[in-house]
């Protein structure tokens, strides 16, 4: 009867850490990170974030210094670096496989912005 006891117990504590941790996600969904205040920024000035040690991307008309997240993306820093500097709008929307980033990428994104790109 002990051990039925302390496996009841066991289960019920999962359940409620784990209750907690979906409310907790949950609620820091509803409260996206508040982006910065927008720089203009010309595709010239972004151009120049083009190399490892300072990358900068456009994506959707936004530029993002994703420098200190290089070392932190689960695929090989290239598939990121290659896009210094530029226009990669296309690369993070299909992951150049035709797979989209997913929500919570989209949203780390936003951490990383500099500023509104002008045409």
């Amino acid at each position: 009867m002990n051990t039925r006891r302390v496996v009841l117990v066991a289960a019920l504590a999962f359940m409620l850490a784990w209750s907690t941790l979906v409310s907790l996600a949950a609620q820091k969904s509803r409260h996206p990170v508040a982006p910065r205040e927008a720089r203009l920024l010309s595709r010239a000035e972004v151009a120049h974030h083009d190399r490892p040690e300072d990358c900068w991307l456009v994506i959707r008309g936004k530029a993002y210094d994703v420098t200190k997240y290089l070392s932190a993306h689960p695929a090989p820093p290239r598939t990121i670096t290659d896009h210094c500097g530029k226009e990669s709008t296309s690369a993070f929307e299909t992951k150049e496989r035709g797979r989209a980033h997913s929500p919570q990428a989209w949203q780390l994104l936003e951490t990383y912005f500099v500023g509104e790109v002008r045409d």
